[in-house]
């Protein structure tokens, strides 16, 4: 009976073992590969596809990445030729297509909005998602093809924490504003797979771990660390019932900074928080602008 019983539970664990080893490679490949927001997509969404369709002045234009990939995008003409360019870097599994939605706040303060792809989503030649390995990297060549006076970074998500770390590491970023921040990557992941009904513990570790074994750095960062690094104001966006980045987490990025502020919308999840409350997304954001280019002086090109 023993013998039974032992047989069943060693085959039962080995079972598990497979099914936990199935579930951490399919989730490590869908971070890498996260689902595309391309035009096809954001036509279906009824998303605006191009600056004009957004009621904006633009034009397109590509970027090449320090691995030489191109990644498409717009530069958009901002109202204030002596205010910085805005650089617009969205989330995991979006595009610049979410972020043109929202880059009309930025316009007024602006001398230009700068939107595109990070590599893995969208229409990226980048076909892989490196969860901040390459992408800060990427960010910083996309601000020296974009301007060569003082810098803006604004990203959402994913692409808050690359604004962070990119802002760390160039002098010319005279201001930070992250949308939806969050601490570590394994939080993030633990609260994503929390929503589709899958254990976070271990897998969101296991994944991680895995991809580390390709890319050493990936997700190797803590944003209140980089936040803490900042020789430049920093605003901080954040829903108050956000499920996939803690609110927590932005409270603590925005007290590190030397200067930061956060700005919360009641009732806000991950994302969207334009449609939250626009008049205050915009009030925050022309504040924060206008504050920068009176401390930083001088004019954007």
């Amino acid at each position: 009976m023993m013998s039974w019983l032992t047989g069943l539970l060693i085959l039962l664990g080995e079972a598990l073992g497979v099914l936990l080893a199935a579930v951490t490679l399919a989730v490590a490949h869908a971070m890498v590969r996260p689902r595309r927001l391309t035009f096809g997509v954001a036509v279906a969404r009824g998303l605006p596809t191009d600056p004009v369709e957004a009621q904006l002045t633009g034009e397109d234009v590509v970027f090449t990445f320090p691995d030489g990939k191109q990644s498409p995008g717009w530069r958009i003409m901002g109202d204030d030729p002596s205010g910085p360019v805005v650089i617009l870097t969205h989330g995991w599994s979006t595009s610049r297509y979410a972020s043109l939605a929202k880059a009309y706040a930025y316009v007024p303060g602006s001398a230009a909005v700068v939107a595109y792809d990070m590599r893995g989503p969208g229409d990226s030649k980048a076909k892989f998602a490196t969860l901040g390995h390459r992408e800060t990297g990427d960010l910083l060549a996309v601000m020296e093809q974009s301007s060569r006076g003082p810098v803006v970074l604004a990203g959402s998500s994913l692409g808050a924490g690359i604004a962070l770390e990119a802002a760390c590491k160039s002098s010319r970023v005279v201001g930070v504003i992250a949308d939806g921040p969050y601490r570590f990557a394994s939080v993030a992941l633990a609260g994503r797979l929390k929503r589709l009904g899958c254990p976070p513990w271990p897998v969101s570790m296991l994944a991680l771990g895995l991809l580390r074994l390709r890319w050493r750095r990936v997700a190797g960062y803590d944003r209140l660390k980089q936040a803490a690094e900042l020789r430049c104001p920093l605003l901080v966006l954040h829903g108050t019932d956000d499920p996939i980045c803690p609110l927590h987490d932005a409270r603590l990025i925005a007290s590190a900074a030397k200067s930061g502020r956060l700005v919360e919308f009641d009732g806000g999840g991950h994302g969207g928080l334009i449609y939250v409350d626009g008049r205050r997304y915009e009030l925050a954001v022309q504040r924060f602008l206008e504050d920068v280019r009176h401390e930083s002086g001088g004019s954007a090109t």
